[in-house]
């Protein structure tokens, strides 16, 4: 299972519909596409989404690849990721019924200002 919160009810940046009004939104959302989709449901992103629990469980890669497929993933399909600097972080731990994964992302926007938000693969 995949959990990705992207935004937090009460934030600033909330995002409680479907109107993207800034840029900002908009690559979340375009993040979110990229680990919530199934691999061909977007539209000519076939090779878009990233089969997280297949990279982790199945093939059993280490932090460096997991993160440069996200990386590939995030610049081939985000238009915006030339305007938020991303950075993403892998971490593995023990977990009780299996072995857990978080990738924390953190995005940094022209100003400055960051966010991060957490993916847990379990």
């Amino acid at each position: 299972m995949i959990d990705v919160n992207i935004s937090v009810q009460g934030d600033i940046d909330h995002l409680d519909d479907v109107e993207l009004d800034s840029e900002y939104a908009q690559y979340m959302q375009q993040l979110s596409n990229i680990f919530n989709a199934e691999s061909g449901e977007i539209c000519c992103g076939n090779e878009m989404a990233i089969n997280l629990e297949y990279y982790v469980y199945e093939l059993n890669v280490n932090e460096n690849y997991l993160k440069e497929k996200i990386l590939e993933s995030i610049h081939n399909y985000c238009t915006l990721s030339s305007v938020f600097r991303t950075s993403i972080n892998v971490m593995f731990g023990k977990g009780v019924l299996r072995d857990t994964c978080l990738i924390d992302i953190n995005v940094e926007d022209k100003f400055g200002v960051s966010k991060s938000f957490p993916v847990f693969i379990r």
